[in-house]
Protein backbone atom coordinates (compact mmCIF):
# COMPACT_ATOMS: atom_id res chain seq x y z
CA UNK A 1 0.00 0.00 0.00
CA UNK A 2 2.30 2.59 0.91
CA UNK A 3 4.31 1.66 -2.39
CA UNK A 4 1.28 1.91 -4.11
CA UNK A 5 1.08 5.60 -2.61
CA UNK A 6 4.27 6.79 -3.18
CA UNK A 7 4.02 5.50 -6.78
CA UNK A 8 0.57 7.69 -7.31
CA UNK A 9 2.21 11.28 -5.36
CA UNK A 10 4.89 10.38 -8.01
CA UNK A 11 3.08 10.35 -11.05
CA UNK A 12 0.40 13.70 -9.95
CA UNK A 13 3.43 15.68 -9.40
CA UNK A 14 4.92 14.16 -12.77
CA UNK A 15 2.15 14.87 -14.76
CA UNK A 16 1.20 18.21 -12.69
CA UNK A 17 4.55 19.60 -14.18
CA UNK A 18 4.17 18.82 -17.75
CA UNK A 19 1.02 19.99 -17.83
CA UNK A 20 1.89 23.67 -16.46
CA UNK A 21 4.44 23.37 -18.81
CA UNK A 22 2.50 22.42 -21.88
CA UNK A 23 -0.36 25.27 -20.65
CA UNK A 24 2.55 27.62 -20.47
CA UNK A 25 3.36 26.66 -24.12
CA UNK A 26 0.49 26.57 -25.78
CA UNK A 27 0.04 30.19 -24.04
CA UNK A 28 3.10 31.65 -25.78
CA UNK A 29 2.43 30.00 -28.93
CA UNK A 30 -1.53 31.27 -29.07
CA UNK A 31 -0.27 34.45 -27.71
CA UNK A 32 2.28 34.95 -30.79
CA UNK A 33 -0.12 33.81 -33.35
CA UNK A 34 -2.04 36.49 -35.36
CA UNK A 35 -5.56 35.17 -36.55
CA UNK A 36 -8.41 37.67 -38.75
CA UNK A 37 -10.93 38.72 -36.43
CA UNK A 38 -13.58 37.41 -38.96
CA UNK A 39 -12.52 33.80 -37.75
CA UNK A 40 -13.97 35.05 -34.02
CA UNK A 41 -10.52 34.36 -32.62
CA UNK A 42 -9.71 36.87 -29.78
CA UNK A 43 -6.10 36.32 -30.46
CA UNK A 44 -3.43 39.36 -30.95
CA UNK A 45 -0.05 39.60 -31.57
CA UNK A 46 2.02 40.01 -28.57
CA UNK A 47 3.29 43.28 -29.09
CA UNK A 48 7.11 44.06 -28.55
CA UNK A 49 8.14 46.00 -25.88
CA UNK A 50 9.25 49.54 -26.98
CA UNK A 51 11.50 51.30 -24.38
CA UNK A 52 11.61 55.14 -24.30
CA UNK A 53 14.59 56.69 -26.51
CA UNK A 54 15.71 59.08 -23.64
CA UNK A 55 18.11 61.79 -24.86
CA UNK A 56 21.78 61.61 -23.03
CA UNK A 57 21.49 64.62 -20.62
CA UNK A 58 25.25 65.53 -22.07
CA UNK A 59 23.73 65.82 -25.88
CA UNK A 60 20.89 68.19 -24.65
CA UNK A 61 23.46 70.47 -23.10
CA UNK A 62 25.30 70.23 -26.43
CA UNK A 63 22.18 71.30 -28.37
CA UNK A 64 21.67 74.10 -25.61
CA UNK A 65 25.13 75.15 -25.80
CA UNK A 66 25.17 75.05 -29.56
CA UNK A 67 22.32 77.24 -30.05
CA UNK A 68 23.88 79.79 -27.27
CA UNK A 69 26.41 79.91 -29.04
CA UNK A 70 24.67 80.48 -33.11
CA UNK A 71 22.54 83.22 -31.30
CA UNK A 72 25.90 85.31 -29.92
CA UNK A 73 27.39 84.66 -33.34
CA UNK A 74 24.18 86.10 -35.51
CA UNK A 75 23.60 89.41 -32.54
CA UNK A 76 27.35 89.81 -33.00
CA UNK A 77 27.26 89.71 -36.70
CA UNK A 78 24.14 92.34 -36.59
CA UNK A 79 25.33 94.52 -34.31
CA UNK A 80 29.14 94.68 -35.24
CA UNK A 81 28.14 95.95 -38.29
CA UNK A 82 26.47 99.40 -36.55
CA UNK A 83 28.93 99.85 -33.32
CA UNK A 84 32.27 101.72 -33.44
CA UNK A 85 34.79 101.86 -30.71
CA UNK A 86 37.53 104.10 -30.34
CA UNK A 87 39.87 106.37 -28.20
CA UNK A 88 39.92 109.98 -27.53
CA UNK A 89 41.57 112.80 -25.94
CA UNK A 90 41.63 116.29 -26.43
CA UNK A 91 42.14 119.89 -24.23
CA UNK A 92 39.10 121.78 -22.64
CA UNK A 93 39.04 125.67 -22.62
CA UNK A 94 37.27 126.23 -19.78
CA UNK A 95 35.74 129.31 -17.94
CA UNK A 96 32.14 130.33 -15.81
CA UNK A 97 29.69 132.14 -16.24
CA UNK A 98 28.34 133.85 -13.31
CA UNK A 99 25.87 136.25 -12.64
CA UNK A 100 25.57 138.22 -8.74
CA UNK A 101 28.18 135.58 -7.69
CA UNK A 102 30.73 136.53 -5.13
CA UNK A 103 33.67 139.10 -5.79
CA UNK A 104 35.91 135.72 -6.01
CA UNK A 105 34.17 134.91 -9.33
CA UNK A 106 34.55 138.39 -10.91
CA UNK A 107 38.10 139.19 -11.16
CA UNK A 108 39.41 138.45 -14.61
CA UNK A 109 37.95 135.38 -15.58
CA UNK A 110 39.62 133.52 -18.49
CA UNK A 111 39.70 129.98 -19.95
CA UNK A 112 41.84 127.83 -18.33
CA UNK A 113 43.68 124.93 -20.27
CA UNK A 114 43.53 121.37 -19.20
CA UNK A 115 42.96 118.33 -20.68
CA UNK A 116 39.88 115.54 -21.56
CA UNK A 117 40.52 111.94 -21.99
CA UNK A 118 38.39 109.04 -22.45
CA UNK A 119 35.65 106.59 -24.80
CA UNK A 120 33.79 106.87 -27.21
CA UNK A 121 30.91 104.77 -29.22
CA UNK A 122 28.81 105.74 -32.16
CA UNK A 123 25.96 103.37 -33.05
CA UNK A 124 24.70 103.38 -36.82
CA UNK A 125 21.10 104.59 -37.35
CA UNK A 126 21.01 104.89 -40.88
CA UNK A 127 23.31 106.78 -43.59
CA UNK A 128 22.85 110.46 -42.63
CA UNK A 129 22.76 109.79 -38.45
CA UNK A 130 24.44 108.03 -35.77
CA UNK A 131 24.27 108.20 -32.01
CA UNK A 132 27.24 109.05 -29.84
CA UNK A 133 27.82 108.54 -26.23
CA UNK A 134 31.44 108.61 -24.43
CA UNK A 135 32.88 108.61 -20.79
CA UNK A 136 35.10 110.41 -19.98
CA UNK A 137 37.73 111.98 -17.98
CA UNK A 138 37.61 115.38 -18.08
CA UNK A 139 39.19 118.59 -16.18
CA UNK A 140 37.31 121.69 -16.16
CA UNK A 141 37.60 125.10 -14.55
CA UNK A 142 38.56 128.89 -14.62
CA UNK A 143 41.18 131.03 -13.58
CA UNK A 144 41.21 134.30 -12.02
CA UNK A 145 43.50 137.46 -12.11
CA UNK A 146 43.85 140.21 -9.78
CA UNK A 147 46.25 142.68 -11.37
CA UNK A 148 45.87 144.76 -8.31
CA UNK A 149 47.86 142.54 -5.70
CA UNK A 150 49.10 139.91 -8.36
CA UNK A 151 47.79 137.08 -7.84
CA UNK A 152 46.50 134.66 -10.20
CA UNK A 153 44.38 131.62 -9.03
CA UNK A 154 43.53 128.26 -10.80
CA UNK A 155 40.70 126.43 -9.85
CA UNK A 156 40.46 122.71 -11.48
CA UNK A 157 37.45 120.61 -11.27
CA UNK A 158 37.83 117.15 -12.22
CA UNK A 159 34.49 115.14 -13.61
CA UNK A 160 33.79 112.10 -14.88
CA UNK A 161 31.81 113.43 -17.79
CA UNK A 162 29.07 111.10 -20.20
CA UNK A 163 28.02 113.40 -23.68
CA UNK A 164 25.03 111.94 -24.96
CA UNK A 165 24.83 113.44 -28.66
CA UNK A 166 23.06 112.95 -32.18
CA UNK A 167 25.30 113.00 -35.11
CA UNK A 168 24.13 114.19 -38.81
CA UNK A 169 25.98 113.75 -41.49
CA UNK A 170 26.19 116.85 -44.06
CA UNK A 171 28.46 114.42 -46.05
CA UNK A 172 30.94 111.58 -45.84
CA UNK A 173 33.71 113.58 -43.96
CA UNK A 174 31.20 116.76 -42.02
CA UNK A 175 29.06 116.06 -39.19
CA UNK A 176 27.21 118.64 -36.87
CA UNK A 177 26.54 117.07 -33.20
CA UNK A 178 24.14 117.89 -30.64
CA UNK A 179 22.89 116.58 -27.11
CA UNK A 180 23.05 116.57 -22.93
CA UNK A 181 26.13 115.67 -21.10
CA UNK A 182 26.01 114.42 -17.23
CA UNK A 183 29.01 115.21 -15.33
CA UNK A 184 29.67 113.68 -11.70
CA UNK A 185 32.64 115.82 -9.79
CA UNK A 186 35.06 113.82 -8.30
CA UNK A 187 37.50 116.21 -7.16
CA UNK A 188 38.57 120.22 -6.65
CA UNK A 189 41.58 122.07 -6.11
CA UNK A 190 43.00 125.62 -6.22
CA UNK A 191 46.83 126.83 -6.75
CA UNK A 192 48.10 130.31 -6.79
CA UNK A 193 51.45 131.83 -8.30
CA UNK A 194 52.45 132.69 -5.30
CA UNK A 195 52.38 129.11 -2.85
CA UNK A 196 52.42 127.28 -6.16
CA UNK A 197 50.68 124.57 -4.26
CA UNK A 198 47.27 122.98 -3.98
CA UNK A 199 44.73 123.29 -1.80
CA UNK A 200 41.50 121.07 -2.10
CA UNK A 201 38.26 122.67 -2.50
CA UNK A 202 35.17 121.38 -1.04
CA UNK A 203 32.22 119.61 -3.11
CA UNK A 204 28.50 119.07 -1.28
CA UNK A 205 25.11 119.43 -1.71
CA UNK A 206 24.28 121.53 1.38
CA UNK A 207 24.07 124.83 0.93
CA UNK A 208 23.03 126.78 3.99
CA UNK A 209 26.33 124.91 5.71
CA UNK A 210 28.97 124.79 3.09
CA UNK A 211 31.28 127.90 1.60
CA UNK A 212 30.05 129.83 -1.24
CA UNK A 213 32.61 128.29 -3.08
CA UNK A 214 31.30 124.52 -2.62
CA UNK A 215 30.82 122.75 -5.86
CA UNK A 216 27.46 120.54 -6.10
CA UNK A 217 28.33 117.10 -6.98
CA UNK A 218 26.65 117.06 -10.28
CA UNK A 219 26.82 118.82 -13.29
CA UNK A 220 24.34 119.05 -16.20
CA UNK A 221 23.87 120.57 -19.38
CA UNK A 222 24.20 120.42 -23.43
CA UNK A 223 26.87 120.44 -25.86
CA UNK A 224 27.08 120.89 -29.74
CA UNK A 225 29.80 120.60 -31.93
CA UNK A 226 31.36 119.86 -35.53
CA UNK A 227 33.43 116.64 -36.53
CA UNK A 228 35.25 116.00 -39.47
CA UNK A 229 36.22 112.31 -40.10
CA UNK A 230 39.13 111.03 -41.82
CA UNK A 231 39.18 107.33 -42.21
CA UNK A 232 39.91 106.03 -38.43
CA UNK A 233 40.57 109.67 -36.95
CA UNK A 234 37.64 112.05 -35.95
CA UNK A 235 38.83 115.74 -35.17
CA UNK A 236 35.87 117.77 -33.50
CA UNK A 237 35.21 120.69 -31.80
CA UNK A 238 32.44 121.03 -29.18
CA UNK A 239 30.63 124.32 -26.97
CA UNK A 240 29.23 123.11 -23.78
CA UNK A 241 27.35 125.23 -21.68
CA UNK A 242 25.81 124.20 -18.21
CA UNK A 243 22.62 124.09 -17.33
CA UNK A 244 22.97 124.02 -13.56
CA UNK A 245 24.35 125.89 -11.27
CA UNK A 246 27.34 124.37 -9.66
CA UNK A 247 27.89 127.00 -7.06
CA UNK A 248 24.43 128.22 -5.40
CA UNK A 249 26.15 128.44 -2.21
CA UNK A 250 26.90 132.39 -3.21
CA UNK A 251 23.65 133.36 -1.86
CA UNK A 252 20.37 134.66 -3.48
CA UNK A 253 19.94 135.34 -7.07
CA UNK A 254 23.74 133.64 -7.48
CA UNK A 255 24.41 131.56 -10.12
CA UNK A 256 27.89 129.84 -11.33
CA UNK A 257 27.88 127.23 -14.23
CA UNK A 258 30.71 125.72 -16.30
CA UNK A 259 30.92 126.85 -20.05
CA UNK A 260 33.89 124.83 -21.98
CA UNK A 261 35.60 124.82 -25.34
CA UNK A 262 36.86 121.92 -26.19
CA UNK A 263 39.03 120.21 -29.12
CA UNK A 264 39.01 116.45 -29.51
CA UNK A 265 40.82 113.55 -31.71
CA UNK A 266 39.29 110.13 -31.96
CA UNK A 267 41.05 106.73 -32.94
CA UNK A 268 38.46 104.17 -33.86
CA UNK A 269 39.39 100.52 -32.36
CA UNK A 270 36.47 98.98 -34.20
CA UNK A 271 34.62 100.77 -37.18
CA UNK A 272 31.98 99.78 -39.04
CA UNK A 273 33.03 98.74 -42.23
CA UNK A 274 35.21 95.81 -40.26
Amino acid sequence: MKRTKKVSFVTKYFFSVKANRACRFFCIIESSIWVPNVLGSKAILTPEPKTPLVEEPTQELSNKKSKIIILFLISHNVYSNKIKLGLQTGINFSTISATNAPDEFSYGKGFLPAYVIGLTSEYYINSEYEFISEVNYSIKGYKMDDDLVGIKVRSYSNYLEVPLRLKYKQSKYLAIEFGPYFGIALSEYLKNNLTKSKVGGNIGNNINNEPPDTLKPFDFGFQMGVSYNLNKFIIGGYLSYGVLNTRPGGGSGSSVRNLTTQLKISYDLINFDE
